[in-house]
């Protein structure tokens, strides 16, 4: 009986250095997951660091390019745009003083046309006085003469005072509207060959124009394309373990020129072989 008993302890005594061992068995093993996701954090923020500052290494070159491309073709573009803009004034400054000139002959031919026509009024005023007597010939000017509608009035004797007055106010309105058509025509040529001076232009750039805006929208489009790619380029170089990433993020940049090196020389070495 007593045996029996001492048994029944001592199975129990091993129950419960079991149920005690598999207990320290399991808050080892906890407190080992524990410390391997805590490792699992600490590689995982490195990982992002070193993910991070691959990033900006890779993209800083490359956005500097951008930029100073862009520059160069913005100077460009605006140099352009200058001297298209100065031909542009040029060419104003030119038909002004091409439409100042006409406008100059134009109030020439109005003069010599009102001298005239202050002449032809004295001679109107003679042949008044005198009756209409004297014998005496009108003719329009040599410059209007090709212009003229209507023959040179000529006054001979016995006609009466009326009569070479309205012949002489008749010649009188036929100068007046040649003049007028005169000055039409040519300020018609001065607009016509403007205009088609502005035609012959090439346009302005626009910014806000369709095709700029798909110009730029295509240009973001591969932009972000690229980053892309050397996001997946950089995390497949990372999980791959090609390169092995450091404790300490200082000695990351010392790591990928390690490898850049690497890598050449094995090109190297395979271009001679």
């Amino acid at each position: 009986m007593e045996c029996t008993i001492e048994n029944e302890f001592a199975k129990q005594e091993e129950l419960s250095e079991m149920q005690i061992r598999r207990e320290l068995g399991e808050r080892k093993l906890s407190a080992a997951a524990s410390a391997a996701e805590l490792r699992a954090e600490q590689l995982q923020r490195k990982l992002d660091d070193a993910h991070n500052q691959l990033k900006s290494e890779i993209y800083c070159p490359v956005l500097m390019d951008k930029l100073s491309a862009a520059a160069s073709a913005a100077e460009l573009r605006a140099e352009q745009l200058q001297r298209k803009l100065d031909d542009a004034h040029n060419q104003l400054k030119r038909k002004e003083k091409e439409f100042e000139e006409t406008m100059d002959h134009l109030q020439q031919d109005i003069e010599s046309l009102e001298s005239e026509r202050g002449a032809l009024r004295d001679k109107l005023k003679l042949y008044a006085k005198r009756g209409g007597t004297h014998h005496a010939a009108v003719t329009p000017p040599a410059s209007l003469r090709e212009f003229a509608q209507e023959a040179p009035v000529k006054v001979a004797p016995g006609y009466a005072a009326d009569e070479v007055n309205e012949a002489l106010q008749r010649q009188i309105k036929v100068l007046n509207w040649t003049i007028e058509r005169e000055r039409a025509a040519r300020v018609a040529a001065c607009k016509r060959a403007e205009r088609s001076t502005v035609r012959a232009l090439r346009p302005l750039y626009n910014p806000d124009s369709a095709a700029a805006v798909a110009r730029r929208q295509a240009v973001h489009n591969l932009e972000r394309r690229l980053q892309q790619l050397q996001s997946e380029w950089t995390l497949s170089i990372a999980r791959s373990g090609l390169i092995k990433l450091p404790e300490k993020m200082v000695d990351y940049p010392k790591v990928v020129q390690q490898h850049k090196e690497k890598q050449r020389e094995i090109r190297r070495q395979l271009e001679v072989c």
